[in-house]
């Protein structure tokens, strides 16, 4: 099966926490001293291709296993020198399997930009000499140059001077940020999945248990605080599972506001420093390093005894498997296009596939802490962000 996208539908879209930190509700210090980056490193592409083999895997007739794995690498140019993409190799079982490809640029919508699971890399097919490197400029094109050459030369043999090569993957770096901001929020993953893919989508699998017990608090009902995002995601996990197992300690207390529930968590971030409220600027919000610590610690206020699980970054696998075990989550978004960075909640989950296509898209749906309703988020867009998952042992 052979499959080369100019836009992979399952594309991982590049949440950068690679780049300056913007005021926001989740305070990293590990991140706010970051300065904006021109390219991703090898390292952390080779993750988020690797996280995209895993994703692949529930893929019909995909020859991909749990055996597949990146044996080797190659760096990848634009014509001005600047590192472009990277592409993954692969094996299975010591058989050649395909390759994947990364951008290299943390600005571009669509993370991966090209992928078999059956032909080798098509840069193979040229004559490489020690001092040449491969010029890769999008949507199939490639080429290869001397080092400090004007001249490329592509597939076909054909030589060309490096200004007059087209460049549709720059291109694309100039509107992408705006796109993505448009592309939130999302209330209909179908809609937005036939609006911005060409459908027609259809839901294949799908998850909801929460939904009914999920009350939806968000930001603005409680006054007096800044960038709390974070202690109102866990008001929306304590109430979930409260209402859930119909727990009478959270829902005698939650009220039609739910400060019941936020008062004690937002009073206990405070004074364990957890969350501080706060401008960003001034080290406000909730550190990463202390999310999964503060959901424990809520929750215990209501003699609730959870464990917390935290995934450095989020699939569409890891967000079913949590749903269908009846754990809730917590998202933290790292300088999100739409929302910056922001805690959320997570309660279910819908696959969708393109009927034209075949390619599918997974989804997981949150309490945004903005709205009282459910909105969703594309888990291929994830890859950068952190997931806490709560599974509950006790309660009182």
């Amino acid at each position: 099966m052979k499959r080369k996208l100019l836009s992979c539908l399952l594309s991982l879209v590049l949440v950068t926490s690679l780049l300056t930190v913007s005021a926001s509700a989740v305070n990293d210090s590990s991140l706010s001293s970051t300065t904006s980056s021109t390219s991703i490193p090898e390292n952390v592409a080779e993750i988020i291709a690797g996280y995209f083999i895993q994703d692949m895997l529930s893929m019909p007739d995909i020859t991909w296993s749990e055996e597949t794995s990146i044996v080797n690498s190659q760096t990848m140019y634009a014509p001005d020198g600047e590192i472009s993409a990277y592409s993954f190799e692969l094996q299975t079982n010591g058989s050649d399997n395909g390759y994947v490809v990364v951008s290299a640029y943390p600005d571009i919508e669509n993370g991966i930009l090209e992928f078999s699971d059956e032909s080798t890399p098509v840069y193979e097919s040229f004559n490489l000499d020690a001092n040449d490197v491969i010029i890769y400029t999008g949507n199939l094109n490639y080429f290869k140059s001397a080092k400090d050459s004007n001249l490329v030369t592509a597939i076909d043999g054909t030589t060309l001077l490096k200004k007059d090569v087209s460049e549709p993957l720059e291109a694309s770096r100039n509107t992408s940020s705006a796109q993505t901001q448009a592309d939130y929020p999302i209330s209909d993953p179908i809609v937005w999945a036939n609006e911005h893919y060409g459908g027609p989508y259809v839901a294949t699998e799908w998850k909801n248990p929460f939904e009914n017990n999920c009350k939806f608090r968000y930001t603005s009902l409680y006054y007096g605080y800044t960038n709390h995002c974070a202690p109102v995601a866990i008001t929306n996990l304590i109430e979930i599972v409260g209402y859930y197992r119909g727990y009478t300690p959270v829902t005698s207390k939650s009220g039609s506001t739910g400060s019941g529930i936020f008062n004690p968590v937002v009073q206990l971030g405070l004074k364990n420093e957890y969350y501080k409220n706060a401008e960003f600027k001034d080290n406000g919000g909730t550190l990463n390093s202390s999310v999964s610590t503060y959901i424990k610690e809520s929750f215990s206020l209501f003699n609730i005894n959870v464990s917390v699980n935290t995934q450095s970054s989020i699939t569409y696998r890891l967000v079913k498997n949590a749903i269908n075990s009846y754990k809730p989550i917590c998202i933290i978004l790292h300088d999100h296009s739409y929302y910056g960075n922001h805690a959320v909640t997570g309660y279910a989950y819908t696959y969708l596939q393109n009927q034209s296509s075949k390619t599918y898209l997974g989804f997981v749906k949150i309490a945004d802490g903005r709205v009282s309703n459910g909105r969703y988020l594309p888990t291929s867009y994830l890859v950068h962000d952190t997931m806490h998952i709560v599974t509950v042992g006790s309660l009182g």
